[in-house]
Formats: structure tokens, sequence, C-alpha cells
């Protein structure tokens, strides 16, 4: 009787355990499967879009210069936007409303030496600029923000057009980790 009451309680603690097993795999695996294999999935669709280049479209002579501010200090990255400024640049409105753009990468830097002046506050001193993203051994993938400041209130006009970059935002965030 002792040895079939545990053989019943081992039974249902082995049912538990894979029962909590697949829980567990449904949680952390099963979304980045959906991700990857679904491509009806609006993160991958974006994804997808983002290294395009046939996308994008030159940015005219008029909309320029995309970096319109005043020096931060770091002279290493001030030349490079005013190569920019002056060079080509091509952007894409990513889901129709977070703006991306590529340059070509002067400097032939790599991934994490762009990356880095992200965290420099000499290199950006204003909120709402385009930042380093990703560099290609041939460009540089830079890209805006949805909002600085005060999130839209769900009621307004504006919260849809947040949404949407949100969305963006979630699918260059999936882009890049992919790259890695």
């Amino acid at each position: 009787m002792i040895k079939s009451i545990m053989t019943i309680g081992l039974i249902s603690l082995t049912a538990n355990a894979l029962v909590a097993g697949v829980i567990v795999w449904l949680i952390v695996y099963y979304p980045n499967i959906e991700k990857e294999q679904n491509p009806k999935n609006p993160i991958f669709e974006l994804a997808s879009q983002i290294d395009d280049w046939k996308k994008y479209n030159l940015v005219s002579e008029d909309e320029k210069p995309i970096f319109n501010f005043e020096s931060c200090g770091n002279e290493e990255f001030d030349n490079l936007v005013a190569k920019v400024n002056i060079g080509d640049v091509y952007r894409l409105k990513l889901n129709d409303a977070l703006t991306i753009i590529y340059t070509p990468n002067y400097n032939n830097w790599e991934r994490q030496y762009f990356l880095n002046f992200n965290y420099d506050n000499q290199s950006f001193c204003q909120a709402g600029a385009i930042y380093p993203k990703y560099a290609f051994k041939d460009k540089l993938l830079w890209a805006g923000v949805c909002t600085v400041g005060v999130l839209p209130s769900k009621t307004s006009p504006q919260y849809k057009e947040f949404q949407k970059c949100i969305i963006a935002e979630d699918a260059l965030e999936y882009f890049i980790e992919n790259k890695e």
C-alpha cells in the first residue's frame, strides 16, 4: 500500500514537473520561435525591411542637414556629423512612424565603436536626435526615437502614431539582436 502511494506520488510529481517544463518552454522559447518562423508577424516583417536598402529614399538637399545642433565637444563625432550632413543620407520611415537612416561608414568604424557615441555626453547633448544603432562594413545605421518627454494620452490622435513607432522600435531591436 505504501509502495503504491509512493508510486502514485512519484507519477504525480513527474507529471507536475513535465507540465512546469512545458510552461517554461512556452514562456521562454515559443515567443522567439513565433517571431522567427511566422512571416506574418509584424515585427518580423518590419525587421526584414531594415536592411533592404532599396526601400530607403535619398534625403534631398532641402532636408539637410540631418544633424542640426551645435557641437557638444567630441571632435571625432563632430567630424563624422560634418561628413554626414554634406554626404548621401538615405531614409526609411519604418512602419510609417520611426525614422531610420543610413549613411556611408566614412571612418570604417566597427559596431561597438560606433555605438559608444550613444553614451558619450559630448556627442549628444540634446534629446530627440538620431542615434547610432548599427555599423555595417560600408554603412552606419541611425534611428530616431518615438517620443521625447511626456507620452501621448491614449485618447489623443498622436497615440496611434506612437504605438506604430513602438512596434517599429521593437522590430529594430529584433533586427539588431539577430545581427549579433
